[in-house]
């Protein structure tokens, strides 16, 4: 892939976790020097993202989204690492500070839940699951249509078992897992992915720095 297609992919993805909403050739012109080019030029190279797979046209006459492919290459080469705000960070010390290990995992999933507007599940064991910022899921735009809510449904309703599944993979031994809860953020794959994995890669610093 060329620099200025790069930089179009990765203006693409962040212009569409912004807003949701397809985006046309028009609203990449000038966004930085390399696509400081005519809308025409836009759109050849948007074409060539579509051909290669990291975009798709939802609509003939709509603009692109990303697929998964052009979420990954995004995700493997132009995350940076943020600084969390005080008040963000001081979310997480105030949960360190209680004793009960069970309501400090809590208190950091509701945490994450409120900073990020997803759902995060948390495994203790595979009869203690819990589950926090449901609400928020279920308001974003993927989740408009009943079909969307149904599956989230079914998801909760299988919660016990998908996350006993995803144990096994993630810890194949029964000796490897010890007593650690298991966080899954889920949500869409339009998200803030250098806010949300900032956030995950401290709250895990935490609950590691934690005796359970």
């Amino acid at each position: 892939m060329q620099s200025r297609q790069e930089h179009l992919l990765k203006h693409l993805v962040k212009l569409y976790i912004r807003s949701a909403d397809p985006i046309s050739s028009s609203a990449l012109v000038g966004m930085d020097d390399e696509l400081d080019v005519s809308s025409a030029t836009i759109r050849n190279e948007m074409a060539f993202l579509e051909e290669e797979g990291y975009v798709s046209q939802p609509h003939t006459s709509a603009g692109r989204i990303p697929t998964e492919k052009g979420y990954r290459f995004y995700v493997d080469n132009f995350l940076e690492a943020r600084t969390l705000l005080e008040e963000v960070e001081k979310r997480f010390q105030e949960a360190a500070t209680i004793t009960d290990v069970e309501l400090v995992v809590k208190r950091v999933a509701k945490a994450l839940a409120e900073l990020t507007h997803e759902a995060v599940i948390v495994s203790f064991d595979e009869d203690d699951i819990y589950y926090t910022g449901l609400a928020y899921l279920l308001s974003q735009p993927e989740f408009r249509t009943p079909e969307q809510v149904a599956y989230v449904s079914q998801l909760l309703d299988q919660c016990e078992q998908v996350m006993s599944e995803i144990s096994n993979i993630v810890f194949p031994h029964p000796i490897d897992r010890g007593p650690y809860p298991f966080l899954l953020l889920k949500r869409p794959t339009r998200m803030d992915y250098e806010y949300t994995l900032t956030l995950m890669n401290r709250a895990t610093q935490l609950l590691n720095s934690m005796h359970f």
